[in-house]
């Protein structure tokens, strides 16, 4: 959200370290700056979290085990065969693989689209580029206020409403995406609008199959979840040798 209209802005100017090279220095001073400051608030422990307040800490405390980190514990062994044998667990990686290999086609590859099939200007394509990944941010924290309200006023069951609400994800993310691919540069907003439809419509996913990869099996969640992210990240290897192909083609 920050820099990448930055980096538009810093593209088509020369006065600042040459142009492009400061957008790696800018993206270095927010890294750095990002570490400082985890450094000072940072905490294992609610307990030890300097910025909470005592309701909070009693919330949190009460809800959860998180002050057990570091006490001795009976390790159970990951039942890898299970896992590896269970249809949920699958279905669930390959949700997360269709949530992230078009996000990750969107954020490598969105402003040479917008560039080369709509000719937006550098300044304009890196406003323009930030847009949908604001309305993921923005999608991901009202779906998760709505997860929580169909729970609490309607008889659906937790498993019905995360099937639910990652079937409108789904069929909203290809749904727009197909259609903005339909459209010329004499459509570029509306374009750009479908595009933001379809990260909206992702959003979605969050209390779909990224909170299926934890519900299946609370216990051994970490497991499942680098399970499921280690295909996506084999999926982000593919990805943009797949998609230079297919538009060479």
């Amino acid at each position: 959200l920050v820099i990448v209209p930055a980096s538009g802005a810093l593209c088509s100017q020369t006065v600042l370290f040459g142009g492009w090279p400061a957008i790696f220095y800018l993206s270095a001073s927010v890294g750095i700056l990002f570490v400082v400051i985890y450094m000072f608030l940072g905490a294992d422990k609610p307990s030890k979290q300097t910025c909470i307040s005592d309701a909070e800490l009693k919330f949190i405390t009460a809800s959860n085990s998180c002050e057990d980190i570091g006490k001795k514990r009976i390790e159970r062994e990951i039942p890898w065969m299970q896992i590896l044998k269970s249809a949920p667990v699958w279905s669930a990686v390959v949700a997360v693989i269709c949530h992230e290999f078009p996000l990750m086609t969107m954020i490598m590859f969105l402003p040479s689209y917008l560039h080369d099939v709509h000719h937006y200007t550098a300044t304009e394509n890196g406003i323009l580029s930030a847009l949908p990944t604001a309305c993921l941010w923005i999608s991901k924290i009202f779906s998760s206020y709505l997860n929580t309200f169909l729970q609490r006023r309607t008889k659906l069951h937790r498993t019905t409403i995360c099937k639910l609400l990652n079937t409108i994800a789904s069929c909203g993310l290809a749904f727009f995406l197909f259609t903005s691919t339909t459209l010329d540069a004499s459509h570029a907003s509306l374009a750009v609008v479908f595009l933001c439809a379809s990260m909206a419509s992702a959003g979605l996913h969050t209390p779909g199959c990224q909170t299926a990869l934890v519900s299946l099996a609370p216990a051994f969640s970490g497991a499942i979840t680098g399970l499921a992210f280690f295909f996506v990240a084999s999926a982000g290897i593919v990805n943009p040798v797949l998609t230079k192909w297919i538009v060479r083609v």
